[in-house]
């Protein structure tokens, strides 16, 4: 059993760890419009973004990182964006979706390298730097 004191401690860590707000990248799947091939790029991000609860994070950083309007012509329907886990679940009731992928930082990038897509469970990961060449040294 833990003492009041630790408990209280605890407690606070816990509700200050509730209030912080983790912005992970999604990419989002969508069923393609009727008219996409007809849309222009801007049609497609307006289309993009009104999936999204807001244009702008609570941090003001822009949520649609990018609309693959790219590869309409070859049946691929899709957008990239920061949401936090309680948004990407409204998200997927909106009709339309499809399906959507968390993005995870890889062995190849640093935590910090990933910004406000490292979530508590990556946050402090090391990555080993691999040995230098015998040209590099």
């Amino acid at each position: 059993m833990m003492s009041p004191t630790r408990a209280s401690r605890h407690q606070r860590r816990q509700q200050q760890h509730a209030r912080i707000i983790y912005y992970r990248t999604y990419t989002i799947i969508l069923r393609k419009p009727p008219n996409a091939n007809a849309m222009d790029e801007d049609a497609h991000r307006r289309e993009h973004q009104s999936f999204l609860p807001s244009i702008l994070t609570g941090s003001s950083e822009p949520r649609l990182l990018d609309s693959y309007y790219r590869y309409v012509r070859y049946g691929i329907y899709t957008f990239s964006a920061r949401l936090t886990v309680s948004e990407i679940e409204v998200v997927t009731k909106k009709p339309g979706f499809l399906g959507s992928r968390h993005w995870r930082p890889t062995r190849g990038y640093l935590a910090q390298e990933a910004g406000s897509d490292c979530d508590p469970s990556c946050a402090g990961a090391a990555v080993s730097k691999p040995a230098a060449t015998a040209s590099q040294k």
